[in-house]
């Protein structure tokens, strides 16, 4: 494990074996790479579009009411009910959020049309606001990549493991 500090177990086994070398487990290593690769500005801003969007429908009782609602009028084949919060470290871990996201969509989309009419003004202009994000192609588009990418990364870091 590794560390700012010097007292961690880096630490502990260099001072007891200073020929020892570190080296990230293959797992977290493929996590920076991916990290890495996610500074790119329409996947970042997806990624916080998703993180927003899910914290405005749980912070709210009657919006989560309205997600479940519509979620069972225009998915009436999904398990899912809400919508998952994207994982703060391992991308990869991402992958169950991005599908919950993309089954989810048109049940996304329903409930934020209907919270844009709400008499609430600051419900109404976020919701208004998301609808316009994720109408965006550049949204939608960053939202398949991150799929298709979090698809061909997950058996690589189950094999890790």
């Amino acid at each position: 494990m590794s560390g700012r500090h010097t007292r961690g177990v880096q630490a502990i086994i260099k001072n007891t074996c200073p020929s020892a070398s570190y080296m990230h487990c293959a797992r977290h290593t493929l996590n920076l790479v991916v990290n890495e690769a996610c500074e790119i500005r329409a996947i970042r801003n997806t990624q916080g579009t998703v993180q927003e969007i899910c914290s405005f429908f749980n912070s709210s009782a009657k919006r989560t009411h309205k997600l479940q609602t519509s979620i069972e009028e225009a998915c009436p084949k999904t398990s899912h009910s809400r919508l998952k919060s994207l994982c703060a470290t391992r991308w990869v871990q991402r992958h169950e959020t991005v599908n919950i996201v993309l089954e989810l969509y048109p049940g996304v989309l329903l409930a934020l049309e209907i919270l844009s009419e709400e008499k609430d003004r600051d419900t109404s202009l976020k919701a208004e606001s998301f609808l316009t994000a994720i109408c965006d192609t550049q949204f939608i588009m960053s939202l398949l990549c991150m799929h298709k990418a979090s698809c061909l990364l997950l058996p690589a870091s189950k094999q890790l493991h």
